[in-house]
């Protein structure tokens, strides 16, 4: 994880171009980590504007690095069954966060975190759920072949999401211009 103080929110005119990435997930449970090695990946990458965090779970205190940026993108992995094969790109926004219960725990879901972050600040980020099918969740530091392999598609989609860069400059506030399916991986 970033070493950066969670109780001092950067308020700089830069921040509110960046984009945070958040993956969570715990790594020593096999597949489970796929949404951290996909904010480690995207943090290699280099890319300006680009800030990343991966935690084994989504805490209040993550409510802070969201304050002044314009888009955020979660990843987090999803057990696969015969209704959820591929990777998914979800839309989360401002109606979905008034309907999100206040975190009475540690452990808080993106919305939960988005509804803190506008309580607190005001506003939120733009903001996207990538969901990473995984078949392995056993203790194990690696992912499976078929959580590998959709890790892959979804660093695809998360390069789009990073790369999107519409006419109003901060992008997919409604709509992350995905169509359903559009990021689909084989196992």
């Amino acid at each position: 994880m970033e070493a950066r103080s969670m109780n001092a929110p950067e308020t700089s005119p830069d921040r509110r171009k960046k984009t945070l990435v958040i993956g969570y997930g715990n790594e020593l449970r096999g597949d489970d980590g796929a949404g951290r090695k996909l904010a480690e990946e995207v943090e290699s990458w280099g890319i300006d504007g680009v800030e990343t965090l991966s935690v084994r779970q989504l805490a209040p205190e993550i409510a802070s690095a969201l304050h002044g940026c314009s888009r955020a993108v979660f990843a987090d992995a999803t057990a696969a069954n015969d209704t959820v094969t591929e990777v998914r790109v979800i839309p989360l926004g401002p109606h979905d966060n008034r309907t999100a219960a206040p975190p009475r725990s540690h452990h808080c879901g993106p919305n939960e975190i988005l509804a803190l972050a506008a309580k607190l600040y005001g506003a939120t980020p733009a903001a996207v759920l990538i969901t990473i099918p995984g078949v392995d969740f056993g203790f194990s530091e690696s992912l499976s072949p078929r959580a590998a392999a959709n890790l892959s598609v979804a660093l695809d989609a998360a390069r789009r999401l990073i790369e999107a860069r519409p006419a109003d400059g901060i992008g997919w506030e409604k709509d992350p211009g995905f169509a359903p399916g559009e990021f689909t991986s084989r196992p």
